[in-house]
């Protein structure tokens, strides 16, 4: 039975670690002290500019629905409406005159504007940046009567910050669905007009509202394009926390179980997005508290592995990389020491009743 399971193991991390499934980033802010001090889990945030009017911007929804799939925690993904009864005017006004057409993006708002068919190796390139804060979101607070929602961005540094830094955030829906002919998709790719376009090709010209269900659409931005001004200061020590509140009264149109908090740090002298992070909120029944993002950090480790945001205890086990279990812990709250194991790649499962986590980890003592 034990060569069975182990041989499970070596046939299934492998195919995990080449679909993309457990890819994170192995970069780190490196000193003269160290191989590697301390680290930022870099996340990496993707504005889809689309529209339904927008025949060619099927090939928008087919390539952001692939980042998903494939980088579904590493990515902050956003499609900003054009036209359309998904539009937010101050989104749509920012994106504008940083893009040439429709379908088109930004990756972390680099300076070329990228076609939706190249947002995974863009992706695969802003992956390696090693980010000088640590972005993470804490303290969502919702109230199912007022539907006032409030949540706080946090940048941790890993290296002293200075200069023109700022906070912003975004509220998206998933699934988003209407009756009216203005939610129809155009659909240039019908009838293989263009080639295959992950199905699209076999659906009509005008794609009816009753069949299209719209994902990542960007409610709102929280802080306007360029961010929330004096929210983060100008000189920022190392190893320090800095918080910004932001707060929403959520339309009664909108799906509170559907929404994604995304929360990001903007270099304003660049205006680069230096990183990001996301929440889902999940109502429970009585719609009063939200699951938020479960994080282990940092990574690289030189031992202790931290995590936050666990619903309950975890029963940890850490497997090499060759899919042997060699370090296994049961209801372990806040950290997990793996200092007694040599340097590498091992991938750490967090389980509890209510979640199981697998997340690959570079162990640098």
């Amino acid at each position: 039975m034990k060569k069975i399971t182990l041989l499970l193991q070596m046939m299934v991390l492998p195919a995990l670690i080449s679909s993309g499934l457990f890819a994170q980033n192995e970069t780190g802010i490196k000193d003269e002290n160290s191989k590697t001090t301390v680290a930022a889990t870099k996340r990496v945030l993707v504005e889809e500019a689309t529209g339904t009017w927008c025949g060619f911007c099927v090939r928008g929804i087919c390539f952001m629905d692939d980042l998903n799939t494939l980088h579904p925690t590493t990515t902050g993904l956003i499609a900003v409406h054009n036209g359309d009864p998904m539009t937010d005017a101050t989104y749509d006004a920012g994106i504008g005159p940083k893009i040439g057409g429709y379908p088109s993006g930004l990756v972390d708002r680099q300076a070329t504007e990228v076609d939706p068919q190249d947002f995974a190796s863009a992706y695969a390139s802003r992956i390696t940046y090693a980010p000088p804060v640590d972005v993470f979101i804490d303290n969502v607070s919702w109230n199912s009567t007022t539907r006032a929602l409030s949540f706080k961005v946090n940048a941790k540094t890993v290296v002293a910050l200075s200069g023109s830094y700022r906070f912003n955030a975004v509220i998206t829906e998933m699934q988003v669905h209407g009756t009216t002919s203005t939610y129809d998709q155009h659909n240039y790719y019908t009838n293989n007009a263009y080639g295959a376009m992950c199905g699209f090709e076999s659906k009509p010209a005008t794609i009816p509202a009753a069949q299209m269900y719209y994902d990542f659409v960007g409610r709102t931005i929280l802080g306007g394009w360029a961010g929330t001004a004096s929210s983060i200061p100008a000189t920022v020590a190392n190893n320090t926390t800095v918080s910004y509140t932001y707060t929403k009264t959520i339309p009664a149109t909108w799906n509170e179980n559907k929404l994604t908090l995304i929360g990001f740090v903007i270099n304003s002298t660049s205006g680069v997005v230096e990183n990001c992070s996301k929440t889902n909120m999940l109502t429970t029944s009585v719609g009063e508290t939200f699951k938020t993002e479960f994080v282990a950090y940092p990574n690289p480790s030189q031992g202790i592995v931290s995590f936050r945001n666990n619903t309950e205890p975890m029963n940890i086990t850490v497997y090499n990389a060759m899919g042997q279990t060699v370090k296994s812990e049961k209801n372990v709250n806040q950290q997990i020491d793996l200092s007694s194991l040599e340097d590498g790649i091992y991938f750490v499962n967090f389980a509890n009743t209510k979640e199981s986590i697998t997340q690959r980890f570079v162990l640098m003592k």
